[in-house]
């Protein structure tokens, strides 16, 4: 069995639920995107989401869930690092378009890894 404090199902997902926060309004911070209320939701949303459904599936694992989680948290801290690298330093040749489109492309890398990590793990049938 495995020990520390990704062992439970119940702490994976409260890890992310706080990873997900945090680096929801770190991104949404230091790329200047906080500009209306009501655009801010729809930012939460289109910044949170690609952040959390990753990480909740990696905590549906069983037998391997803190490495699983572990390493999509880092295609996610990639991604979104490199979303906020493009915003921060506007002098660079990427388009901060793009930018956020990467950050939507690392978070489709990290549910395909989580996904295919959770259906791996799973005992055959036969």
């Amino acid at each position: 069995m495995t020990t520390g404090w990704l062992a439970s199902r119940s702490r994976t997902l409260a890890a992310s639920a706080v990873v997900t926060s945090a680096a929801t309004a770190f991104v949404i911070v230091a790329c200047g995107y906080y500009e209306s209320v009501g655009l801010l939701v729809t930012q939460v949303a289109l910044i949170g989401g690609p952040i959390l459904v990753p990480l909740v599936v990696s905590a549906l694992a069983s037998r391997n869930r803190p490495k699983l989680w572990w390493s999509t948290a880092a295609i996610l801290a990639l991604g979104w690092g490199f979303v906020v690298y493009c915003d921060a330093a506007p002098s660079r040749s990427v388009d901060a378009n793009f930018a956020i489109i990467a950050g939507w492309l690392a978070s489709a890398v990290a549910l395909a890894l989580a996904v295919i990590g959770v259906i791996a793990e799973r005992p055959r049938r036969g």
